[in-house]
């Protein structure tokens, strides 16, 4: 495998496609060690930014991911198959045969912060509805989500039972609204020390993250979430 320094392609470009085709023919095993930045610099005769550039590419498809001080690893299969619309957890799993259940952490109204006030269209300081809940498939632990609901969209909602069902057929069903797309970013993480027990997995196994914003019909924001899931095959 080598690079084409006359090619109009960006060395990173062709260097994250020359790494991809190595993982996927070779069909490497989950959590192959894969060759250090520096090995990958000396190999290929680029710079430390070209490799970490095409690192950080294969990281955000959910093919490799990183432990600090150990390296870079092929992801194993993610659960993005598992949750096809990201719109309801709850839906998506009853499509595939399992019985959804939740554990509700939290259910309170809070100041928006910066970040959650511009993914959400309001000012900083407007109230946002925190919803903290972990998943389960078949009495399994899987998922760990934090809504961020805008309040006034969903007014009296800590009324109602948030700990069973799905939070966005309940919203649709009491406020009238229609949910009709998600945006989120995907990417595998090492699963961090705090959410290794809720998950039960071991600290630094690789875990999926999406965080991104449910709209409702009109375009509105409706919530920021953030989420996590077990990457299990």
């Amino acid at each position: 495998m080598e690079l084409h320094r006359e090619d109009s392609v960006p060395l990173y470009h062709q260097l994250r496609n020359l790494l991809r085709n190595y993982i996927v023919e070779e069909k490497l095993p989950p959590h192959t060690r894969l060759p250090s930045e520096g090995e990958l610099q000396a190999q290929y005769g680029v710079s430390r930014m070209t490799v970490r550039l095409a690192l950080n590419d294969l990281v955000k498809e959910g093919l490799i991911y990183r432990q600090a001080g150990k390296g870079t690893f092929v992801a194993p299969p993610r659960v993005s198959k598992r949750f096809v619309s990201m719109i309801s957890f709850t839906e998506e799993l009853r499509n595939r045969g399992f019985r959804p259940s939740s554990k509700l952490l939290e259910a309170r109204e809070i100041p928006a912060s910066d970040e959650i006030a511009a993914r959400l269209h309001l000012s900083p300081g407007d109230p946002v509805i925190r919803v903290r809940r972990i998943r389960y498939a078949d009495g399994e632990p899987v998922g760990y989500n934090t809504s961020h609901l805008r309040a006034d969209l969903c007014p009296g909602i800590l009324e109602e039972n948030l700990a069973e069902g799905s939070l966005y057929e309940l919203i649709e069903r009491r406020y009238g609204l229609r949910i009709v797309r998600a945006s989120r970013d995907l990417a595998s993480i090492p699963c961090p020390s705090d959410l290794a027990d809720v998950l039960r997995v071991r600290s630094g196994d690789p875990i999926l993250q999406l965080l991104g914003v449910v709209y409702v019909e009109d375009g509105t924001p409706l919530d920021f979430c953030e989420e996590y899931y077990r990457e299990d095959p």
